[in-house]
């Protein structure tokens, strides 16, 4: 794990503003304060990590809590009543993800993040995501997957594809492993995992599963 970690940070004399723009890091400095945080202390943060920790950070700036999360919830439930507990992917295998991002996409990941806080598209696409899951609409859902049609489109696309579709593959691929095991298994993954023609949902189905929703 202490290998993995590092693998989310820059070694000294290495640090963030060596590897994007410097119209990006100003952005950068201007945004931490809103969250109390200082920019030396988040420097050492490849961008990759740095976008996802400012999702979190403004996640909960709008009220939502890692806490409450569905994730947590079931993990409590399982210890409490002694289920075993399996991984459909282990963090190392989520940061090798992100670590396969080249260093032009991981600035647009950043650029992006930071762009969604400032305009305020952030908040109303976690509002929007709640309100889907709790109607479970997954129409809904699909239409919040990005599509963007601007100059950054290609790069979007492959980060979209690293981070959503190829692990949608890889999870369906485990879930189908579980089943076959003739064991009930109850499996909790992301609310975007489910949506589209790419999703988890349509994936099994592909494979000839029968899926419904309750």
């Amino acid at each position: 794990m202490a290998a993995a970690i590092q693998k989310l940070l820059y070694q000294p004399p290495d640090g963030l503003d060596k590897h994007i723009s410097g119209k990006l890091m100003d952005e950068v400095r201007d945004i931490l304060p809103q969250y109390g945080m200082p920019t030396e202390r988040l420097a050492p943060l490849k961008p990759w990590m740095l976008a996802a920790t400012l999702g979190v950070l403004e996640a909960t700036r709008q009220g939502y809590s890692q806490m409450l999360g569905i994730d947590t919830y079931f993990l409590a439930r399982a210890k409490s009543t002694n289920k075993p507990i399996v991984e459909l992917e282990s963090i190392e295998i989520q940061i090798s993800i992100f670590e396969s991002f080249a260093p032009q996409e991981q600035e647009v990941f950043l650029q992006k993040t930071i762009d969604g806080i400032k305009n305020g598209s952030a908040q109303s696409e976690l509002d929007e995501i709640r309100a889907a899951w709790r109607t479970g609409d997954v129409r809904r859902l699909e239409k919040l997957i990005p599509n963007d049609q601007g100059k950054d489109a290609p790069v979007v696309e492959r980060v979209m594809e690293k981070v959503v579709f190829q692990r949608n593959a890889a999870m369906a691929s485990k879930i189908e492993e579980y089943l076959n095991t003739g064991r009930v298994h109850f499996v909790a993954v992301g609310a975007v995992h489910f949506a589209g023609r790419q999703g988890i949902v349509e994936l099994l189905r592909g494979k000839g599963y029968v899926v419904s929703q309750r």
